[in-house]
């Protein structure tokens, strides 16, 4: 997990900033968890299926010798630097002309804080971009055999901004935020019980003293493949992602954080073969809304 702070923040907020990113780490990585535990139950039992077959094909010469042949022909071609850094300009007036009309209180960049973290159990993410002056993201996870650079292990991870607020009266705290953004995918699995997985979207929470008390997230893109299949695909261009609010009753004199982010999640087995998974998403945050009682 790593935060960083702008010259702004005072030094009394951010224990309790780094505390609400790590409650939310543990979170997320708590349900991920929960997830990947009924695949590897489904897994379990194909695996058992497939066993058989596998054993079969092992034994024959010229069978591994095609499929062999087969993956060395295997290439890799994903371009994940248009996705990472969009070439289309997120202009901060412009985004944010529609929820200046509201009358509601508008956060933009540069924010307070940036924060990152990936799940530990698995891989880092093959590459984090984080511009808190212009509240710019791009994550690209990558894992599997068939993908260059892949660290070997499913990839859970998430980057983003926050804004930190402590009310003088309590009441209810009502937060959004403007997100433009695009992705794209590549999934292939080549051999018998081999698969990939892609998951990507943005996320809201609202922390109290460090602790998880309300959020939302919109999964923008999901891709599985499986047994000699290959797939890819993208966004058309920065898209708008819709209203996500969120609300929550606040006391006065207690600490909140609203955060901000992308994630992206990749997977895959190899089985009896080979595959691999790019799952990458980019974008910005021009501006938040955070509406105190």
């Amino acid at each position: 997990m790593d935060v960083h702070f702008g010259p702004a923040v005072p030094e009394d907020q951010r224990d309790d900033i780094e505390s609400s990113i790590r409650a939310m780490a543990a979170r997320s990585t708590e349900e991920r968890d929960k997830a990947r535990a009924a695949e590897a139950r489904h897994q379990k039992l194909a695996n058992a299926i497939n066993a058989p077959l596998a054993k079969l094909v092992k034994q024959d010469s010229s069978a591994v010798s095609e499929f062999e042949d087969l993956l060395a022909q295997q290439k890799f071609e994903f371009d994940s630097a248009s996705i990472l850094h969009p070439q289309e300009p997120i202009e901060v007036e412009e985004a944010s002309l529609v929820v200046r009309t509201l009358g509601v209180k508008l956060e933009t960049p540069p924010y307070p804080f940036d924060w990152k973290w990936h799940q530990l159990n698995g891989s880092a993410p093959y590459d984090t971009f984080l511009n808190r002056s212009r509240g710019a993201v791009g994550i690209e996870a990558r894992c599997g055999p068939l993908v260059p650079g892949s660290g070997g292990k499913f990839v859970n991870a998430h980057a983003g901004f926050g804004v930190f607020v402590r009310p003088t009266v309590s009441g209810i705290l009502t937060c959004d935020s403007l997100r433009l953004m695009t992705w794209g995918y590549f999934v292939g699995a080549l051999g018998i019980g081999s698969n990939a997985t892609v998951e990507g979207g943005v996320e809201h929470t609202i922390m109290e003293d460090g602790v998880f008390r309300a959020g939302g997230s919109h999964k923008l893109f999901r891709k599985r493949v499986s047994v000699d299949e290959v797939s890819s695909g993208h966004s058309q261009g920065v898209i708008a992602d819709s209203p996500m609010p969120v609300s929550f009753p606040v006391l006065a004199g207690h600490g909140y954080t609203f955060n901000v982010g992308a994630w992206v999640y990749a997977d895959n087995t190899a089985g009896v073969g080979t595959s691999g998974a790019v799952a990458v998403i980019g974008g910005g945050f021009p501006s938040m809304t955070v509406n105190t009682p």
